[in-house]
């Protein structure tokens, strides 16, 4: 079962995987072949972790079809943010906006650098590697900038 708005929905081929550390919720087709999978939010995560030790385990034989290889470090929504300001920031360099770029390295560094390419330099590799502290800085400028 799942909520849906203010509504519960059951699916008929679903089942939620986890170990100590990560639940995955996987949805089949009729077929046994995986068609969505996602992770939980931390809070649900936890709830399965701890209310999974008081269920019963069963052995499931299955095949291996394909092997995909997902980077699971962050939720959708930190990806999309991610990938929407790697955009921005490609945008930004493309269209010669050195006065914006410098302003929002300040931003995000409280340090001026005139070297534009520098500062998308830096930008990027911060937001490549996951910096959320800059990512947060970058983000809060960006909704600053469409008012």
């Amino acid at each position: 079962e799942y909520y849906y708005g203010k509504q519960i929905k059951k699916l008929d081929y679903a089942c939620i995987i986890y170990n100590e550390d990560v639940v995955l919720v996987l949805l089949f087709n009729k077929d046994g072949k995986v068609v969505g999978k996602s992770k939980l939010l931390f809070d649900e995560e936890k709830d399965v972790i701890l209310n999974g030790k008081n269920i019963s385990f069963y052995s499931i034989n299955y095949n291996v079809i394909k092997e995909n290889n997902y980077d699971l470090k962050f939720t959708r929504k930190e990806s999309k943010i991610i990938f929407l300001l790697l955009k921005y920031l490609d945008k930004v360099y493309e269209e010669k906006k050195e006065d914006e770029l410098r302003y929002l390295y300040y931003e995000c560094y409280d340090e001026k650098e005139q070297d534009y390419n520098k500062c998308y330099f830096n930008l990027k590799k911060d937001v490549l590697n996951a910096d959320f502290n800059i990512i947060s800085k970058f983000k809060t400028f960006v909704k600053v900038l469409k008012k």
